[in-house]
């Protein structure tokens, strides 16, 4: 988006676009509708969107008769958004086979470190497949149990955990509403751009 600028037009036309005022209703004296409408409006429009607006003043003698705006994209860095977690979901599966539910498997391996994860887990596979030996009573309680207090040992952790299969990116919420109403702010300048001079005026007057 170029720098554009509005057509000229009154002062007190501009305040009853701004205000939705009828144009017929008294209309107060052009520094209080400065300091009152114009100056707070740029200053929302310059904080909360992409673009930056300038008013330009035009006198006749001393007065103000009429005024524009200058608009320009704002500069800004560039949108990053954080890595999405990665989560291989075989694995996970395996920790929720303990009688664990999906969310707090998800929040374990997010907050364990991987190779101590991988060790009591295979350490409770083992267990529970161990025929000669009565049944656990708690799968996932032994596993709790097993991850608190480090059942897995030494000679167990220094297996090498297997390279995770990466699975692929999940966005969370926030960060698609994010991407969304980045891209939707792109497709409204994009089209602004394409209006007329006149159609730009009108449209900019509504957004004020």
């Amino acid at each position: 988006m170029s720098t554009k600028v509005t057509n000229r037009r009154e002062w007190e036309w501009w305040w009853v676009s701004l205000t939705g005022n009828p144009i017929d209703e008294v209309i107060p004296e052009y520094k209080y509708v400065k300091r009152d409408v114009l100056k707070p409006a740029i200053a929302e429009i310059n904080v909360v969107t992409d673009i930056n607006i300038e008013m330009i003043e035009h006198k006749k003698g001393r007065r103000i008769v009429e005024l524009q705006f200058k608009v320009e994209p704002a500069i800004q860095p560039s949108l990053k958004f954080p890595a999405a977690p990665i989560i291989d979901m075989a694995f996970l599966d395996r920790i929720m086979r303990f009688g664990i539910s999906q969310e707090e498997a998800s929040n374990i391996y997010a907050t364990t470190d991987e190779a101590k994860l991988h060790a009591t887990v295979v350490l409770v596979e083992e267990r529970m497949a161990k025929k000669s030996m009565p049944a656990l009573d708690s799968p996932a309680g032994f596993f709790k149990r097993a991850l608190r207090d480090s059942y897995a040992t030494p000679a167990m952790l220094a297996k090498k955990a297997p390279a995770k299969k990466l699975a692929k990116p999940v966005e969370t919420t926030e960060e698609l509403k994010q991407r969304y109403l980045a891209q939707r702010a792109k497709e409204a300048f994009a089209t602004y751009n394409e209006l007329p001079d006149p159609d730009q005026s009108e449209l900019l007057a509504s957004f004020f």
